[in-house]
């Protein structure tokens, strides 16, 4: 879909709109709007009562493009298809969190932009970040700390403890591959992707790939 509309932007069109009912749609809209400067971006969201019309291009601008571009991450590393939801926090406290903290913006919309690599300053940043998540009032900067303490307190159940390092890493890559390499190159007809192994997917024995 995102594909199409930016196809009638080059050719000329100026008001374009998208029937959708997912929110990946949305994100991507409100994204690609950022682009396609002087076009009317709308979505046709929804169904029967719940149906209403979404102007991209308005959400897009209120929040400016950069931010608009980092959408992407937001999006993916809060929970999509392909990446898992964080428990018990939904991409509205991520959406405060990323407002509130400049220095992890900057990290959101890098991540938005196809990288190659996710560098360490990046993994301090989301590392910081999840440790808010988790623990409003917490200090500490690497979630192995965070996780150590809120086990040690004893009154929490596991879902509700932090990821591992690791298994933050894995999950930051998974939604890196989906925001930056799939979801923002979504005007590329035909994609070149990097190797699904490298950002936090494996084959299993039937040869299906699942989340390392």
């Amino acid at each position: 879909m995102v594909l199409h509309a930016w196809h009638a932007y080059q050719q000329g069109y100026r008001s374009i709109i998208i029937h959708a009912t997912d929110t990946d749609v949305v994100v991507l809209a409100i994204a690609m709007a950022s682009k396609m400067n002087g076009c009317a971006m709308w979505l046709a969201f929804g169904h029967e009562k719940n149906f209403r019309h979404i102007a991209a291009h308005t959400i897009s601008t209120h929040i400016g493009p950069e931010r608009s571009w980092g959408l992407l991450f937001l999006h993916a590393v809060s929970g999509c298809d392909t990446v898992s939801a964080i428990s018990g926090s939904g991409k509205k406290t991520v959406w405060d969190i990323w407002s509130s903290k400049p220095n992890l913006g900057k990290v959101f919309i890098h991540l938005s932009h196809a990288p190659a690599e996710v560098t360490n300053d990046d993994m301090d940043n989301i590392e910081r970040s999840f440790v808010v998540l988790y623990s409003r009032t917490s200090s500490l900067k690497k979630v192995n700390e965070a996780s150590k303490q809120l086990f040690a307190q004893g009154n929490r159940k596991l879902e509700n403890i932090p990821p591992t390092k690791e298994a933050l890493r894995q999950h930051k890559k998974r939604a890196v591959f989906q925001a930056g390499h799939i979801w923002g190159q979504s005007q590329i007809a035909n994609q070149e992707l990097p190797l699904l192994s490298d950002w936090g997917w494996e084959k299993n024995a039937d040869d299906v790939w699942h989340p390392f």
